[in-house]
């Protein structure tokens, strides 16, 4: 008899042998396989766009149609894409629909807007099928008052003449309206029997002559009842209020809306409690309800700061409606959460997840009827740090898409869709986030946003 180790030693290679040949086997399976799979992969596809009859009738649908193949071969339930572009260069997404058995597509949308459009279809592509772009058409638009959302600019003053050049710029922009400050601190700078209308009366008549409204701003304090411009003691609101009524009782003709002060959820623009501004808030509100039924008066809030908003309600605080400023850290406006720390830890820092937060907030506290004005809005694209570096392409087709956001998807609640600004400040490093906002480099040219904006206008 042979030794047991021998024995053991041979099952071992008689074992071994039909597992060698299955490793092997499997290997040239599976790289058959592959070779099939990449095969398939490589298989190319077309898609095409077909055109649809012009709308002849305001706010008429279009249906967009077309078919997706590989040779003669319909691609069934795959997502497609359709994109539109303005100028055919910066394109957005309008939505992504399914192609049926036979590769076709259709889908309804009524645009926002009177205008050209590009439209094309894009199929990503998936494991077995390339991805490919449509042709591109050119379809007319017809709406019966451009959007239902009211378009303008926040911005600054230099001085007279830049006033009227500004006015000029935002008529050829097709803005309906500018919001701008009434400091208190200017129209009643010697004390309380002082009053400087000249500088008012020109933006307010300039205004006028280019056919713009004013979303006026009544801010900040006055040397002479505090050392703190950003704060307004208790005992002086009495005269809070007969400046509030003063400027309202002269000004009501050329406003669409009040912005109570700016911004007083951050310390930047108010150094007293919440309560305290309560106070001041609600006498301005009162004065304001009296003097001038016809025209909101507004809570101003810096982003969309619904906890800040909370308080506020329960203090007792009285509003028209939420001016909300809701900056987004440059992240895309369709974006449902931050892609920093940041906005992350704070959702109400985030373009289309933190407006509509604040309006439930309203809905919440009984003012459902009541709407939310966006009156400042923007991209900036100088900052040599902040949390998301962008181009101004990638501007100009942002604004367009956050404006078509609050004009349709929005609508009827979000009333104002106000960007900032219309001009680049000069770089400073102490202020490195308000220099590249503009519609308009420093020196007056045109960015590509400019014209994505005076687009919206239809």
């Amino acid at each position: 008899p042979r030794p047991a180790t021998e024995e053991k030693s041979m099952k071992k290679r008689l074992f071994s042998v039909p597992l060698l040949a299955s490793v092997v086997l499997i290997i040239l399976v599976t790289s058959q396989l592959d070779i099939v799979a990449s095969a398939a992969r490589s298989r190319g596809t077309s898609l095409l766009i077909e055109s649809t009859p012009n709308p002849s009738e305001p706010n008429q649908a279009i249906v967009i149609s077309g078919r997706l193949v590989s040779g003669s071969q319909g691609l069934g339930y795959r997502n497609v894409r359709i994109d539109s572009s303005i100028d055919g260069r910066i394109w957005g997404v309008i939505a992504w629909t399914k192609t049926k058995r036979d590769g076709r597509f259709a889908l309804s949308w009524t645009p926002p807007q009177s205008t050209s459009l590009y439209i094309r279809a894009y199929f990503p592509g998936d494991k077995q099928y390339s991805s490919s772009f449509s042709n591109t058409i050119l379809q007319q638009v017809v709406s019966s008052n451009n959007y239902r959302c009211k378009k303008g600019l926040s911005i600054h003053w230099e001085g007279y003449e830049h006033w009227t050049w500004q006015c000029q710029v935002a008529k050829d922009l097709g803005a309906e309206f500018l919001r701008t400050d009434f400091h208190w601190a200017h129209i009643q700078r010697d004390g309380a029997d002082s009053w400087f209308w000249d500088w008012h009366d020109h933006v307010t008549q300039t205004a006028d002559q280019y056919g713009l409204k004013i979303v006026a701003i009544l801010d900040y304090s006055v040397w002479w009842i505090s050392d703190d411009k950003y704060s307004v003691p208790e005992d002086k609101l009495p005269y809070w209020r007969n400046f509030v009524k003063t400027v309202v009782e002269r000004y009501k003709s050329k406003v669409i809306g009040w912005e109570i002060w700016n911004e007083p959820n951050i310390w930047e623009f108010w150094h007293g409690t919440i309560e305290q501004f309560v106070l001041l808030h609600n006498a301005a509100y009162d004065v304001i309800k009296l003097a001038d039924p016809d025209h909101p008066a507004l809570l101003s809030l810096s982003q969309c700061d619904v906890p800040w908003l909370e308080r506020f309600y329960t203090l007792g605080g009285r509003l028209d409606g939420v001016a909300v400023h809701p900056y987004c850290n440059n992240f895309d406006p369709d974006a449902t959460s931050g892609e920093d720390k940041y906005s992350k830890a704070y959702p109400y820092y985030v373009f289309y997840a933190a407006v509509p937060r604040v309006y439930q907030c309203m809905i919440d506290h009984g003012d459902r009827d009541k709407h939310v004005w966006i009156t400042e809005f923007g991209y900036e694209t100088k900052n040599p740090k902040p949390p998301k570096l962008m181009t101004e392409e990638e501007k100009a087709n942002y604004v367009i898409r956050a404006f078509e956001k609050a004009a349709t998807e929005w609508s009827p609640w979000c009333e104002v869709f106000t960007y900032y600004c219309l001009t680049d400040f000069p770089f400073l490093p102490s202020e490195p986030n308000n220099s590249g906002y503009g519609l308009l480099y420093y020196d007056g040219s045109k960015k590509p946003s400019y014209d994505a904006f005076k687009a919206l206008s239809g």
